[in-house]
């Protein structure tokens, strides 16, 4: 090989090193973007798994009230009610993908 075919050699794997340098800077970029939005997202999706199991269990509470005219939830701790709940009106408790309690406030379920 001459002088002359090993300088276009090195200034074509020069350039290949390049491109790839910039191939991988765009990549790094855009995953950069992607993942502050992707965990928007999941955060998004676990507020509103919260909001439903709350909406549920304002309906299991509902349904135990109107179930009987004595019942109360005002006059009942959270764990009493969820034990009232529990099995008849839901068939499993809640989780909160947030690590949040569900707890019984002046008749209406929050999560804290």
């Amino acid at each position: 090989m001459t002088n002359e075919n090993t300088d276009i050699l090195s200034a074509q794997k020069n350039r290949f090193y390049l491109e790839l340098m910039i191939v991988l800077s765009i990549v790094i970029l855009l995953v950069a973007l992607a993942i502050p939005i992707f965990l928007s997202a999941v955060q998004t999706a676990r507020d509103q798994v919260d909001e439903a199991n709350l909406r549920i269990l304002n309906s299991a509470t509902l349904q135990w009230l109107l179930a009987d005219e004595a019942n109360d939830p005002l006059k009942l701790e959270t764990w009493q009610l969820q034990a009232e709940l529990t099995g008849k009106y839901l068939e499993d408790w809640p989780v909160s993908p947030n690590n949040k309690r569900y707890e019984l406030e002046q008749g209406q379920w929050v999560a804290k």
